[in-house]
């Protein structure tokens, strides 16, 4: 049925013609939205989240987990002055963005680590017993 309906919706809209399920409708309608790709792996007694977010700042990332989901979420803002001899040009372009992941086993919050370094987010995050229903934030470094 899906399939389908993903055919059908083809047929009719040219955006829809990438090959990737999420690529071709996280654009339908949005002209600069995009997520970032998230990859998730298990790691001895770790889960480990690898997220590329090229051009933004530890302060402009946000992270989240609620029971066994992961939320990634920032804004890139960018700001650009040139003086030219006749003419003044000012670019400004901003940017929300929010991902969020099922993971695959409960994870221990409190012992939870993000780093941010050249463009890529690297979330650690120690295997735990139970599953939390509060949101706990983790602090990005």
């Amino acid at each position: 049925m899906k399939n389908r309906i993903h055919k059908e919706l083809k047929s009719i809209v040219p955006v829809f013609e990438s090959d990737s399920e999420d690529e071709s409708l996280m654009n339908f309608g949005f002209a600069n939205v995009t997520l970032p790709n998230v990859k998730i792996t298990k790691e001895n007694k770790f889960i480990v989240a690898k997220a590329e977010l090229p051009g933004l700042s530890a302060k402009d990332i946000n992270i989240s987990v609620v029971s066994d989901l992961l939320t990634i979420s920032g804004e890139k803002k960018q700001e650009s002055k040139v003086q030219h001899k006749d003419y003044y040009e000012e670019k400004k372009t901003y940017g929300k963005f929010q991902r969020t992941v099922v993971l695959p086993s409960s994870v221990d919050t409190r012992r939870t680590k993000a780093l941010y370094k050249s463009g890529m987010l690297v979330i650690n995050m120690p295997i735990g017993k139970t599953r939390s229903s509060k949101e706990v934030k983790i602090k990005v470094s």
